[in-house]
């Protein structure tokens, strides 16, 4: 059921009928693979045989930031979010598998 009200002679949807339909939206992307640049930077994230893979870096921060998708990775000991990291450099993606310092999608092999 859709809470509708008129307002000011037109009909307008409830937010929270709204935030239901925007939820729907967001898919939730395992991967599985990274693709990595000489200099072993993550250039896009993927999953073989999805519509969706490979999607290049930038698309995903995008993607996370705006929250019309999220990204993790389905290890064998469970699941890690992907998310958004500002560097020095600028914006990367990262997981934190572990308690190490280190960027567990490095670990992740190539498409």
């Amino acid at each position: 059921m859709v809470n509708v009200r008129k307002q000011s002679g037109r009909a307008v949807a409830s937010k929270s009928y709204l935030s239901t339909r925007m939820e729907r939206l967001v898919s939730d992307r395992a991967v599985r693979q990274t693709g990595k640049d000489i200099y072993g930077n993550i250039t896009s994230l993927a999953d073989s045989g999805q519509i969706w893979s490979p999607r290049p870096s930038s698309d995903a921060i995008r993607d996370i930031e705006s929250a019309a998708h999220s990204y993790y990775v389905p290890w064998q000991t469970g699941r890690t979010e992907i998310r958004v990291v500002q560097g020095t450099s600028g914006k990367y993606l990262r997981t934190d598998r572990d308690n190490t310092a280190t960027n567990n999608l490095d670990e992740l092999p190539n498409p």
